[in-house]
């Protein structure tokens, strides 16, 4: 009977931390792009895994 409360207790913590770390990530980028691409694009930005954008200003990139 202990080791199944132990079992249910580690996928219960799997998934807190789990959570946890996707929202700990969600400032990082969804894809990655190379400079080239930001110079080429219109408005130089990233989207991120939360959804909001990373834009760049073309003079620091340049």
């Amino acid at each position: 009977m202990f080791k199944k409360d132990v079992r249910v207790a580690e996928r219960i913590l799997d998934k807190i931390w789990r959570a946890d770390i996707e929202k700990i990530n969600n400032h990082l980028p969804k894809e990655f792009k190379t400079l080239r691409e930001l110079l080429e694009s219109k408005t130089p930005m990233v989207e991120t895994r939360s959804g909001s954008h990373i834009i760049f200003s073309r003079e620091e990139l340049e």
